[in-house]
């Protein structure tokens, strides 16, 4: 006879049994009273489903046991976990009598995933579960087993007391769902529930009445007998609402927000064993969000409260609400936290990186406005962020507007940007002060589509090769002589060059500071700035130096001179000014003075800078005492007016100032083309 070995534990102590199918459960209680001197009469057992390991369940008799081995050997699972729970006082007698007559089952679900809870006249509150099966559907791996551990047994008698008349409805439908049939309502209304199997021929059939004045419902008459074979001859259930799929997916969504519709189309056919359409799965989910984090046309309502918990709880932040005036609607909302300016300021290199995104959701059509910079780890450092309409002119001078009143001082900031809508005209007349570079990798892009994409492959690499010279080019030499390269091979790209504002984003060119280093934890600089540091120790070793007067310095290397001041930390390849970590040649001066090259590192690469980023938390904002929202029509602040536009949603980025789609040859009429709607229009 195969046998499982199970582990059984009560407290500190736990022994190993073997259990097979045959194996009743006298047997298990006589050796564990033995091993461990429990008494099972105040004493049950439970194990642990192999496929969720949150549910337990209870062994009532010699089909439990059963079931469980069947369980086990079907997951393949190794090991059976028992656990010894002790029953409480009111549930004594009925536990004994379950023994002893095998009377009518009790309810024995340990956990209701619905959210739901029932009263009964008699104990019915037992942890666990018996375990029925039934086969559904064709999953996957083939035949797909659904385990009903809390449904089957949910209605069962005559006196059964639930808490509502809707959670008698919910545990009707997912009895009805595990048992596969369906139910019609005979009565419905207030004071009374009558419903009966959907086969006219089955004497399946359930009344319940109001207790007293309410609102707990009982169950006064119950015929539990079905004739109809309870075989619904389809995959899906026409009880599988969006309600009662709200309440199926609840608990998941608390621990995954993102969790998609497709996910629990899945989930439920694997834990339920039935299909059901895409739309159930969409609108299951909006009522589920609902519920938990309440509707939509009043969320907005709770802004004015939002804004002043968290500046009680962290004083000195700026967070700004407009509304507009005459409608009343939402219009932007502004947060920067004191602790995420203060992290800017003492931790982080005086460069913002500045970026909107869109919203994904169908119910609201924006853009997120952010604000980021890096610390000493080269990670992004959250410093603000605002939520608009759109990404314009007006909505990015009003964010850089609150953006300096919440910096806490007025050191120059090298802002880094995609040009998008409205941030090119916005940085300058906010910051008039600071330096506005752009992202090269957006150039680059540009670049390929707007000049180098009608040009052969090898061409084309070539053309890029001279772009990353002109963009990384430290010196005014090394710029020329790559602007010259440029237009010994194409003119025309020398030119889209001088157009697209090359002194912002060119090393040479650009005066602010574009710095992107690290600092790590556990050495005084990051390992990256360490492997600099002694790979230019190594290539120091071939330098000369001409001329030194402890401070100034000449250093040779082949045929040219370089010029260096240690005092001011320059040198005139460019290098030590740009990352702020001794070249080479600073390597060679500061060797021959005798003293430690990491005395000239900035001190934004070590790991006191990087912590003082993080010295000062957000702190908590809590939420036990927030209002309940009111009624859609006493809301004093309404959501933002949107308009869905026609069609498909668009999936492409949209594209940022200056850049354009793809560039394509025509092979007919050899011009420039572009993929577009009108170009699927052409007809050659």
């Amino acid at each position: 006879m195969e046998q499982l070995p199970g582990r059984c534990s009560f407290g500190n102590q736990s022994f190993v049994l073997f259990i097979g199918r045959d194996t009743d459960l006298a047997s298990i209680h006589s050796r564990v009273s033995q091993r461990l001197g429990v008494d099972m009469q105040e004493n049950m057992l439970k194990y642990r489903l192999p496929m969720d390991t949150d549910v337990e369940q209870v062994l009532l008799d010699d089909g439990d046991v059963q079931a469980m081995f069947d369980l086990h050997k079907c997951q393949g699972t190794s090991l059976i976990n028992l656990q010894i729970h002790q029953v409480e006082t009111r549930c004594l007698s009925t536990h004994a009598s379950r023994h002893s007559d095998g009377t009518q089952p009790l309810d024995r679900s340990t956990s209701n995933t619905h959210g739901g809870s029932l009263v009964t006249p008699e104990p019915l509150q037992l942890p666990g579960s018996s375990l029925e099966w039934y086969v559904r559907g064709e999953g996957a791996e083939g035949v797909v087993p659904v385990l009903t551990q809390y449904s089957v047994g949910r209605i069962h008698s005559v006196g059964q007391v639930f808490i509502s008349k809707e959670l008698l409805q919910m545990e009707l439908t997912n009895y009805a769902i595990a048992r596969g049939f369906n139910w019609k309502y005979l009565k419905n209304d207030s004071i009374r529930l009558t419903v009966r199997c959907n086969v006219s021929v089955c004497p399946w059939r359930l009344h319940a009445s109001v207790v007293r004045q309410g609102p707990q419902f009982q169950i006064k008459t119950l015929n539990n007998i079905h004739t109809c074979g309870c075989d619904i001859m389809s995959d899906g259930h026409p009880r599988t609402s969006k309600k009662w799929v709200a309440n199926a997916v609840k608990g998941k969504l608390v621990d995954k927000p993102t969790y998609r519709a497709s996910e629990m189309m899945s989930d439920i056919r694997r834990e339920y064993g039935i299909c059901i359409p895409y739309h159930h799965a969409w609108w299951g989910k909006e009522v589920a969000v609902g519920s938990l984090y309440g509707r939509f046309r009043t969320s907005y309502h709770m802004l004015n409260w939002y804004s002043e918990r968290a500046l009680q709880s962290n004083p000195g932040s700026i967070l700004s609400l407009e509304v507009d005036p005459e409608t009343q609607r939402f219009k932007r909302f502004f947060i920067c936290f004191e602790a995420s300016a203060y992290g800017f300021e003492v931790g982080c290199r005086p460069m913002l990186f500045l970026d909107g995104t869109h919203i994904k959701q169908h119910r609201v059509q924006g853009v997120i406005l952010a604000a980021s910079a890096l610390n000493g780890n080269n990670e992004l450092f959250s410093v603000a962020y605002s939520i608009a309409d759109s990404e314009t002119y007006d909505n990015w001078v009003w964010f850089l507007q609150n953006l300096k009143k919440a910096l806490l001082s007025d050191r120059r900031i090298a802002f880094l940007s995609d040009r998008g809508r409205g941030l090119k005209e916005a940085i300058p007349d906010v910051f008039p002060n600071d330096h506005h570079s752009y992202c090269f990798q957006h150039i680059m892009q540009n670049f390929n589509d707007q000049c180098a994409g009608k040009y052969a492959a090898p061409f084309k690499k070539l053309l890029r090769k001279i772009l990353q010279r002109i963009a990384y080019a430290v010196t005014e030499q090394e710029y020329q002589d790559a602007m010259t390269a440029m237009e010994l091979n194409s003119t025309e790209a020398k030119y889209w060059v001088l157009r697209n504002d090359v002194e912002h984003w060119s090393h040479a060119l650009f005066q602010g500071q574009r710095k992107i280093d690290a600092a790590l934890w556990d050495t005084p600089y990051c390992p990256k700035v360490q492997k600099i540091i002694e790979k230019n120790l190594q290539e120091r070793r071939s330098l000369a130096i001409r001329h030194s007067d402890g401070i100034k310095f000449e250093i040779v290397e082949s045929m040219k001179t370089y010029a260096l001041d240690l005092h001011l930390q320059t040198c005139s390849c460019g290098h030590w000014q740009l990352v702020k970590i001794p070249c080479k040649h600073a390597c060679t001066a500061i060797d021959s003075n005798k003293e430690a090259v990491t005395q000239y590192v900035s001190a934004f690469y070590s790991t006191e800078v990087y912590r003082a980023a993080y010295e000062r938390n957000i702190q908590p904002i809590p939420t036990f005492d927030m209002p309940d929202p009111p009624q859609p029509s006493e809301v004093l602040i309404k959501p933002p007016t949107t308009k869905r536009l026609p069609g498909r949603p668009r999936k492409r980025r949209i594209h940022s100032r200056g850049e354009v789609d793809h560039a394509y040859i025509c092979s007919r009429c050899k011009q420039t083309v572009y993929v577009c709607n009108k170009m699927l229009q052409l007809k050659h």
